[in-house]
């Protein structure tokens, strides 16, 4: 990523430069703003905000533009129109068609670059905000396994091997291993539905979709204290105290399957 956009600085600087070498050069405002921008497109680079970066990177891209050459303007509208094409969805790619119908103008070139950087913006924030996703979940669930392994270190499953129905005086601590082995379970399924992200989804849903996940993910933890009521009950029955702990972890991965086993148990 620092490479790509030093080498977009580098071309950057090269095509203001050659701008200043023209018969009719940009006006001097203009050239003082796109050097303003990539300046301060180095700076964020150097934060690590490369979203801010490649934004201004394209925004002097965009200023200077107008000023290319006629036939270098025209060469790069014929290949923006199949990039546009290529790449565009939805509204954006009717706006690139419209332009590209009502033929080569300045205004056109500038207004396909910026249909095609946002769209690039976009592809790079989505992938950025599911890296994050991503992390968050990996960290937690690798936090939920280190207190699973914890737990059970210390002997807090030892009543897994136990025959029957676990006594009262087992009750916490089975509830505090068999909600973690639900938390576990609910951080898996969390993975696997962010991994089944659709691609078309616009980063809004993104953000609210995970806000979702992240609820699920609660609910499915906290299902094995039902569930451990319900087996200490007599209510539900598992088998063997050690077929609790698979059952606490399907509780978490699956609302379905535990709300199905509440309804059997209604019956």
């Amino acid at each position: 990523m620092r490479e790509r956009l030093e080498a977009a600085l580098v071309a950057g600087g090269a095509a203001i430069e050659a701008a200043t070498r023209q018969a009719a050069p940009p006006a001097p405002a203009v050239l003082a703003s796109a050097r303003a921008r990539l300046a301060d497109a180095r700076v964020a680079g150097r934060q690590g905000r490369f979203y801010l970066a490649w934004d201004l990177v394209q925004q002097a891209e965009r200023l200077l533009s107008p000023w290319l050459p006629e036939a270098q303007q025209q060469q790069r509208f014929r290949c923006l129109q199949v990039e546009a094409l290529d790449k565009l969805g939805g509204w954006r790619r009717q706006a690139a068609e419209a332009v590209a119908q009502a033929g080569f103008s300045a205004e056109g070139l500038v207004t396909l670059l910026e249909l095609v950087h946002q769209d690039s913006q976009n592809r790079q924030h989505k992938l950025a905000l599911l890296q994050a996703q991503c992390a968050t979940v990996l960290g937690l669930l690798a936090v939920a396994l280190g207190l699973i392994l914890a737990e059970a270190a210390r002997g807090g499953y030892g009543w897994v091997w136990n025959e029957g129905l676990f006594g009262s005086e087992d009750l916490p601590r089975v509830l505090w291993s068999c909600l973690l082995v639900g938390l576990f379970g609910s951080l898996v399924s969390m993975c696997f539905r962010l991994a089944d992200t659709p691609q078309d989804h616009k980063i809004p849903q993104l953000r609210s979709s995970f806000v979702v996940l992240t609820l699920r993910a609660v609910v499915g933890a906290s299902a094995a204290v039902p569930l451990v009521f319900l087996v200490h009950s007599g209510l539900v029955q598992l088998g063997p105290a050690k077929v609790l702990v698979g059952a606490s972890f399907l509780a978490g991965f699956s609302e379905r399957w535990f709300v199905a086993m509440l309804d059997k148990a209604a019956r």
